[in-house]
């Protein structure tokens, strides 16, 4: 397994490095967030381990560049970070940041982490795929946009549609990329920067029903972000 650890401090990455690599793990490392996306991208590591301030590109703008990046985008990303600020994090799991973990961790809970995160992502290759039109619930729940990221991530095709009172919409799925989008006043990117604002209401995931229409042409994580941008700028 080789993983990728990305701190702005020398010492600490070279504690990191060394103590790691006990465990048997390849380990790849660099202080500076632009090149270790560099590295990623010729390396492909199956875990990435960055400091939230990394030199460069700190760990946060780094988790949006993984995912923006078609053979990164699914590459498990945990982030070194001390923050206490709910939406500093609720903004960087949007992102795609997969777990936290406090600066001052000993290396054995780092170790014990790691494991369980690659023991999770073995387990569920191994096992059949879960008949995805049982995914349905109330948006107040979950936020819509943390659905489309977890449709994104999970790689499903089919039709995801929601209800709000009166007001109906639909996003379409192929492969885990937004392929389009309408509601009653919206079609394409619009339709999905409505969806994501609502705060009540049903939805339901149909597998395989798709549309033989496209209206999005942004990539799929860019236009989750920018969904996400917008309701922070909103207060949602």
């Amino acid at each position: 397994m080789t993983i990728l650890i990305i701190h702005e401090d020398e010492s600490k990455l070279t504690f990191l490095r060394r103590e790691l690599s006990k465990y048997s793990y390849t380990i790849l490392s660099e202080k500076d967030g632009k090149k270790a996306y560099e590295i990623a991208k010729n390396e492909k590591p199956d875990l990435i381990l960055a400091s939230s301030q990394a030199t460069g590109i700190d760990g946060f703008d780094l988790c949006w560049m993984i995912r923006q990046n078609e053979s990164l985008q699914y590459t498990p990303y945990m982030l070194l970070s001390n923050t206490s600020n709910a939406e500093v994090r609720i903004n960087a799991y949007r992102s795609g940041v997969d777990a936290y973990i406090e600066p001052d961790a000993s290396v054995r809970e780092i170790h014990t982490l790691i494991e369980s995160f690659t023991r999770r992502i073995r387990q569920s290759k191994s096992l059949p795929e879960r008949p995805v039109s049982s995914l349905h619930g109330q948006i107040s729940h979950i936020l819509v946009i943390e659905i489309l990221q977890l449709l994104h991530i999970s790689n499903k095709s089919g039709t995801l549609s929601l209800e709000n009172g009166t007001m109906r919409g639909s996003i379409g799925y192929l492969d885990g990329k937004l392929v389009w989008a309408e509601t009653d006043t919206n079609k394409g990117e619009d339709a999905v920067k409505e969806l994501t604002s609502w705060t009540e209401g049903v939805f339901t995931f149909q597998k395989d029903q798709i549309r033989p229409v496209m209206n999005i042409h942004t990539q799929t994580m860019q236009l989750i972000l920018n969904c996400a941008k917008m309701m922070d700028e909103t207060g949602q």
